[in-house]
């Protein structure tokens, strides 16, 4: 009998998105809110943790790396929601109106994909 191994879990420890890979989850799902962003990119990472001590999208602070050797520490939601507002900046993502039904402010926050970007 032959057993197949279990998939790495999916956290920023082991998958950690490009811009181009967020834009495009964007442009497929528009106005997505931050919560279902983090669901997407990091299914085996609840949005907050169910207990003490267990690993989170808002709870854990990690080491991002950033441009050249310098790093910075923030959650993954965190993370998420800074890479997002760059790609505000640069125009390439919109804010979409924030999703009110959300657990918390940060969660409800929601992006779409501008009409430009699908040149």
């Amino acid at each position: 009998m032959h057993y197949r191994k279990a998939a790495p879990a999916r956290t920023p420890e082991s998958y950690v998105p490009s811009d181009e890979d967020l834009i495009a989850i964007v442009e497929k799902q528009p106005g997505l809110s931050l919560h279902q962003l983090a669901g997407l990119v990091w299914p085996d990472l609840p949005w907050s943790a169910g207990t003490l001590g267990a690993d989170s999208a808002t709870g854990k602070v990690r080491e991002w790396a950033i441009i050249g050797n310098r790093t910075t520490k923030a959650t993954a939601a965190e993370w998420l929601r800074d890479r997002l507002e760059d790609l505000v900046q640069r125009g390439q993502v919109h804010h979409a109106p924030r999703k009110r039904d959300e657990v918390d402010v940060l969660a409800g926050l929601a992006y779409v994909v501008p009409d430009a970007v699908h040149l």
